[in-house]
């Protein structure tokens, strides 16, 4: 059973994930020339993804 810490956390992740998927197509699409900030915020996104599965998974191990 996840702690009420663990579970705010993957809350959090998730929530910011997220907001980082809904910045990253608003700069693609008022933006798309600026590659080198789409590209920053793709890296910055796929980061947070991943600490959420590493979250995911140590929890359900």
């Amino acid at each position: 059973m996840k702690s009420a810490n663990d579970q705010h956390d993957e809350a959090w992740l998730r929530e910011q994930v997220s907001m980082m998927q809904d910045w990253l197509a608003s700069v693609q699409a008022d933006e798309p020339g600026d590659r080198r900030r789409v590209e920053a915020i793709a890296r910055h996104r796929d980061w947070l993804e991943a600490c959420l599965t590493h979250l995911t998974q140590r929890k359900a191990a």
